[in-house]
């Protein structure tokens, strides 16, 4: 990707994103000015968003090892 600067705006901001796959702590995330998207997980049709939706312990239920 190229990206050409705006010259109404000389000094633009940049912001570091990740996805929830990073295993961010949330204050080290918060400490760093990093933002953190949850990841969408799928299992047998339902769609579940990693953190606000299911965390590790409930998706393991949901996914036991074969």
């Amino acid at each position: 990707m190229i990206c050409k600067q705006n010259p109404a705006n000389p000094n633009p901001t940049v912001a570091v994103i990740v996805d929830s796959a990073a295993s961010l702590l949330p204050h080290a995330a918060n400490r760093s000015g990093i933002y953190v998207v949850p990841m969408t997980l799928t299992l047998d049709g339902a769609s579940y968003l990693d953190g606000p939706d299911i965390t590790p312990t409930p998706l393991c239920a949901l996914a036991p090892l074969r």
